[in-house]
């Protein structure tokens, strides 16, 4: 018996994919950047750490960095949603989850700095 060639993913799949990255995105560009946004020059900053949002100017060049990973791993996730259907569903999975991952670490490597 040959085995069974990888199904690919519908166009249903494929829009999933493209709507959960997308707000995966923008879930963690918005709270990246709420960290990052320096406070007003009125308000007071505890000295704690890790810094509450907006404390630390450190942040916003990390913030920036990050955006850009972010936005380079959601173009490869596009761009394996509409061109490169035939990898198979496991490959969208696979970018969604990696999107995540650097979601997460977008966060808290931006919190630490």
């Amino acid at each position: 018996m040959e085995p069974d060639p990888p199904s690919t993913p519908s166009r249903a799949a494929a829009t999933w994919v493209i709507l959960t990255a997308s707000l995966i995105l923008l879930w963690t560009l918005v709270s990246v950047w709420l960290l990052a946004i320096p406070a007003p020059a009125q308000s007071a900053c505890p000295a704690v750490h890790p810094a509450p949002a907006g404390c630390s100017p450190a942040r916003v060049p990390v913030a920036a960095l990050w955006s850009v990973v972010l936005a380079a791993a959601y173009a490869t996730v596009l761009i394996l949603a509409l061109k490169a259907r035939h990898r198979g569903l496991g490959a969208l999975i696979g970018g969604v989850v990696m999107l995540a991952a650097l979601g997460f670490a977008a966060y808290r490597v931006t919190l630490d700095g």
